[in-house]
């Protein structure tokens, strides 16, 4: 080939592939599916040496994920760029190693297209296990864009996807360079369209956790709330008046949602600075907040001023009784007569007296009397997948650098998924970055939630195209799962899908990217209706083993050089 018809092809598949995405042009990301990767690999295979079809490849996909996710530029702080390229240059330098194998004779049968989908199967699940667990845009998320291909993420999940997206692409390098008619590649295009018209409109045994209540009505909140490292404060205001005019904004929020039949409130990750115990805020001040937005009828629904909502303290302005977080929470449960679900700091102590820290969901159910009932911790589930140098710090050499950005201590990760329960419906909750880990996000399936509740803040990255692909990997982790996904953001695509993967509603429709900094609530009606899948029940081993079986066959019985 000249390099005139390289250069072209190189850009052509370049522009197809980094912008065939779901959140970016959908109908570009099933061209992308198609053959988008199969003109590069076409390119590469007729490259003599092993060494520059890596440095092609490298180069390539480096690039492609360098413009998938630019969003990392929006950071407000310039250690960024470290992760950035050396995520990007993971991605490239794995797509290097297949390129060294992409050559004319391992792209001349039909075994040989399946090992290199194999071969980059396992290769892009790698990610999991190097690094910080790289889980952004795998290749199967081009197919994610309809409705009918991405049910097949119910059979071996995201991988899968990725599998059939380069055994179709490679399919395609084998018609060409045979210039044979390309019958194999497109029945293997064709075929997650048509398995997944099959599968939805099968008769699948749809269960409900209760056979007379179809769905649920939950509120999710977007805050709408900057980042909360060193925000940037009036000079006239505390940090705990910073904190309680937070908590009025949700409040004003909740208004017009107030009597209206609610069975679940969820508000974001983190949604306030301080942590859940703690008191900091008065007492008279937070009943007149709730006084003057839902008149003094609602006092004798606020929580009881004992521990561990109120204490009395001895404050700068004297002896007062002092409320928290748990109280602010707990008290707008009671006033609207439903559960409210909320991402809040929490701390304990360990054996040892000192203080760990936890990225939270709390879960507070209604007090039908406050004054009566016995006061018991919510239940809680802690965030397991921490983001380096935001929520860890990962090495000593680190400290330092994360200390000149206000980053002076890391969270403990939590140990294991939950499952709550609300008007007896089992959910599984998950905090942000999680929503992308799909093994992680099948544990809360396989102890028996129904349904994924997912808060998240995208603020770290504001006015970037990060909400719209966070809310495209949520997608499969229903169709992996049989089950119906809702998700409350401070800022992000706030809204969910059913357990098709089926947008159910979201704050601004076919324009999220429009509402991002938007402070709304969305009365959502969530269809509970849920199914086993093969995923749910053997999760990326299928998949991975299958690859392995693949790529371990060929190494047995790939004809040895003569001597």
């Amino acid at each position: 080939m000249s390099t005139l018809q390289t250069s072209i092809l190189f850009i052509l598949s370049f522009f197809i592939v980094a912008f065939g995405q779901p959140a970016t042009i959908p109908w570009l990301g099933l061209v992308s599916a198609a053959c988008g990767f199969a003109i590069i690999l076409y390119v590469i295979a007729q490259i003599p040496s092993r060494w520059h079809r890596f440095l092609m490849g490298t180069a390539w996909y480096t690039l492609v994920q360098l413009y998938q996710t630019a969003w990392f530029i929006y950071h407000g702080y310039s250690y960024i760029y470290l992760p950035y390229f050396l995520l990007t240059s993971e991605s490239g330098l794995l797509f290097g190693l297949l390129a060294i194998f992409t050559t004319p004779r391992a792209l001349s049968s039909l075994y040989g297209c399946l090992s290199l989908a194999a071969l980059w199967t396992i290769l892009e699940w790698s990610r999991l296990y190097i690094l910080t667990g790289y889980t952004w845009n795998p290749i199967g998320l081009t197919l994610s864009a309809n409705d009918w291909a991405r049910q097949l993420a119910s059979v071996a999940g995201v991988f899968g996807l990725s599998f059939w997206v380069m055994f179709t692409n490679t399919l395609a390098v084998r018609a060409a360079l045979q210039r044979a008619v390309p019958y194999a590649w497109l029945a293997a295009a064709l075929f997650p369209y048509a398995f997944g018209a099959i599968h939805m409109a099968a008769p699948t045994q749809l269960a409900s956790t209760d056979p007379h209540k179809k769905s649920l009505r939950v509120l999710l909140v977007q805050s709408a709330f900057p980042a909360e490292e060193n925000p940037d404060l009036p000079r006239t205001k505390t940090f705990v008046e910073y904190n309680e005019e937070k908590w009025e904004q949700i409040l004003v929020t909740l208004l017009p949602f107030h009597g209206k039949q609610i069975d679940m409130i969820v508000l974001p990750e983190f949604v306030v600075s301080m942590a859940t115990y703690p008191y900091g805020y008065s007492a008279l001040s937070v009943f007149k907040t709730f006084g003057d937005l839902f008149g003094p009828n609602t006092h004798p629904s606020l929580p009881h001023l004992t521990s561990p909502y109120a204490s009395i303290t001895n404050t700068p302005q004297g002896i007062q009784m002092m409320v928290n977080n748990a109280f602010w929470s707990q008290a707008i449960a009671n006033v609207f007569h439903t559960s409210v679900l909320v991402g809040l700091e929490d701390i304990e102590q360990d054996e040892k007296g000192k203080a760990r820290y936890y990225n939270s969901a709390l879960l507070f159910h209604e007090q039908k009397n406050p004054y009566d009932e016995p006061l018991t911790s919510p239940p809680r589930y802690d965030k397991r997948v921490l983001v380096p140098m935001g929520e860890y710090i990962p090495f000593d050499f680190c400290k330092s650098l994360a200390a000149k950005y206000g980053i002076i201590w890391s969270f403990t990760p939590g140990s294991e998924a939950k499952i709550m329960h609300v008007q007896g419906v089992p959910f599984s909750p998950s905090i942000c970055y999680e929503e992308t880990h799909s093994h992680i996000v099948r544990e809360g399936r396989q102890i028996g939630g129904n349904l994924l509740v997912n808060i998240t803040s995208d603020a770290w990255y504001p006015n970037s195209p990060l909400p719209v692909q966070h809310f495209e990997h949520a997608r499969l982790r229903t169709v992996e799962n049989g089950v119906p996904l809702i998700r409350a953001c401070n800022n992000g695509v706030t809204g969910g899908f059913d357990c098709y993967g089926r947008v159910i509603d979201n704050l601004g429709g076919d324009h999220p990217e429009e509402v991002e900094w938007t402070r709304a609530g969305l009365l959502i009606e969530v269809p509970l209706q849920h199914y086993w899948t093969l995923y749910s029940h053997v999760g990326n081993a299928l998949i991975i083993t299958l690859s392995a079986l693949i790529l371990l066959f060929n190494l047995v019985s790939f004809p040895k050089p003569k001597q």
